[in-house]
């Protein structure tokens, strides 16, 4: 029987997702936003523990549909390891800004860089090359995978 590792097995549960709705707050799982995806995929794998009812920053619960990058900040900050684009590997998070939205996805593969995102202008989840999204920020790591 082959053992998968828990980048497979975030990559695997994000991908199963292709195709689903978008929804602004949507951790799933019959609809997701890019950050309910993000976090839903490490909590899947268990490497990521997080219950968004009882956070305690009302900013961060009640996000808005283009939440502040501040805001966005915080949230990552609190809860995943920040990386360099070099650092980031298949299941790690990439960090994107366009004119329009910040936004969030999960690593399938480098080189060429592919995520798994739920973004609002697409209305549903997609796995796309990262050429596609806009300026990446920076990659984020699971608390459970900061062994690399």
């Amino acid at each position: 029987m082959l053992h998968l590792s828990s980048r497979d097995h975030i990559i695997e549960f994000a991908l199963a997702q292709v195709g689903k709705p978008y929804a602004h707050q949507g951790w799933g799982p019959k609809a997701w936003d890019c950050i309910g995806l993000f976090a839903q995929s490490g909590i899947q794998a268990g490497v990521f523990e997080y219950d968004l009812a009882a956070e305690t920053d009302p900013e961060i619960k009640c996000y808005s549909r283009r939440p502040k990058p501040a805001i966005l900040r915080r949230a990552l900050e609190r809860n995943f390891i920040k990386l360099k684009l070099e650092e980031v590997l298949p299941g790690d998070g990439l960090w994107f800004r366009d004119p329009l939205e910040q936004h969030l996805g999960v690593v399938t593969r480098v080189n060429p860089y592919w995520v798994v995102h739920a973004r609002t202008s697409a209305g549903k989840v997609k796995h796309d090359p990262v050429r596609n999204l806009g300026y990446v920020i920076c990659g984020w790591r699971y608390p459970g995978l900061a062994d690399g």
